[in-house]
């Protein structure tokens, strides 16, 4: 993204999955010590259990109306 124009860098930063994507690429390249992969990992980690509360949630509902 260092070469994206500005309006696109500022976008991407909304999606979760860039965080991810760059936690990634920083362990590849095996560095773990910048808060990058910390940021990624929390982020993925949210991001995971969002959706399954949301296909729990989901469940429970359909579940409560039979």
């Amino acid at each position: 993204m260092t070469l994206a124009p500005g309006w696109l860098n500022a976008a991407s930063r909304v999606v979760p999955f860039r965080y991810t994507v760059d936690a990634v690429r920083q362990a590849f390249l095996r560095h773990y010590a910048n808060g990058t992969v910390a940021i990624g990992a929390a982020v993925t980690l949210t991001l995971t259990l969002a959706a399954v509360c949301i296909l729990a949630g989901t469940h429970l509902v359909q579940r409560a109306r039979i």
